[in-house]
């Protein structure tokens, strides 16, 4: 049967049959879409938005609010503060006493000695009576701090009378404070090597003798060395020399104990303890108590 169809009615026809055959499978696919998001909103959880309340400024709770975050800002400034503030209290130690040294002969930068302290009530005299002695160790500037002057009586007078290894005594009379009393920078002159608190002919002959000295030899004194170059020699008999008939502050010391030397125990029944006693013996005996 030939229908005697054109070439432009056919392509029609072919069109149609294709509708025909596409439309209804895109509707399918469609409505399974829309299924499938229809499916998924009903398991998802639905986000529920509750608006904030707003609290009322003069409520108990607004109140509340306020005064904690005043507390935590009030506590903020507090810890910067005292993150700032570095400064450490002073601690009060009660009465104590400070002093410097320029001992002759020794180096600027090592004036470390050990020397005795002793505090006598009064002013400077020639027979102190110590209420209170020490041996201390000075540091290599000479200084020396925070001496216990405990059992003294603020306010009264005392003098300080020091004494180091090799140098007469030196004193200065102070005030005692409630906290510190510095009787400033002290020279101790050297010299004395026999302790009696004098230069003299006794101690240009032990330096004499042991002249030439080094710290290996077996007349090695240390304490004869007086600007620590190791050597025991002229420079040390120089400065004996200069100071040759010196006596220290408080006098002469001497000891009732004849031909008593630096190795001598302290004798209980001697009469000399806390100060000097002039005597004709050629002993000595000098700081109670001895280094």
């Amino acid at each position: 049967m030939n229908l005697g169809l054109t070439i432009a009615e056919k392509i029609v026809i072919a069109v149609i049959v294709v509708l025909i055959l596409v439309i209804p499978a895109g509707a399918y696919i469609l409505s399974q879409t829309i299924f499938v998001k229809q499916v998924s909103s009903l398991n998802s959880t639905p986000e529920i938005k509750v608006p904030p309340k707003e609290v009322a400024k003069t409520s108990p709770l607004q109140t509340l609010q306020d005064s904690l975050q005043n507390s935590s800002q009030s506590a903020a400034a507090s810890v910067a503060d005292t993150s700032s503030d570095t400064s450490v209290p002073e601690v009060n130690y009660g009465p104590t006493l400070s002093f410097k040294l320029n001992i002759e002969g020794r180096p600027s930068t090592d004036q470390s000695a050990k020397v005795f302290v002793g505090i006598a009530a009064g002013g400077v005299t020639n027979n102190p009576s110590y209420l209170l002695s020490f041996n201390v160790k000075v540091s290599k500037a000479g200084e020396y701090k925070g001496l216990s002057l405990a059992g003294l009586t603020t306010g009264n007078t005392y003098t300080a009378y020091i004494k180091g290894q090799s140098q007469i005594a030196t004193a200065s009379a102070f005030q005692v404070r409630t906290t510190v009393s510095d009787i400033g920078l002290l020279n101790l002159i050297t010299g004395d090597l026999n302790e009696d608190n004098v230069i003299d002919d006794k101690d240009q002959a032990l330096i004499k003798a042991t002249s030439g000295a080094t710290s290996t030899s077996s007349k090695w004194n240390a304490g004869y060395d007086f600007n620590l170059d190791g050597i025991i020699n002229n420079f040390d008999l120089m400065l004996i020399n200069k100071n040759f008939g010196k006596v220290g502050i408080g006098g002469a010391w001497y000891s009732r104990i004849n031909n008593a030397t630096k190795s001598a125990e302290l004798n209980s029944k001697s009469s000399n303890i806390g100060g000097p006693v002039p005597d004709s013996s050629d002993g000595f005996w000098m700081w109670v108590p001895k280094f």
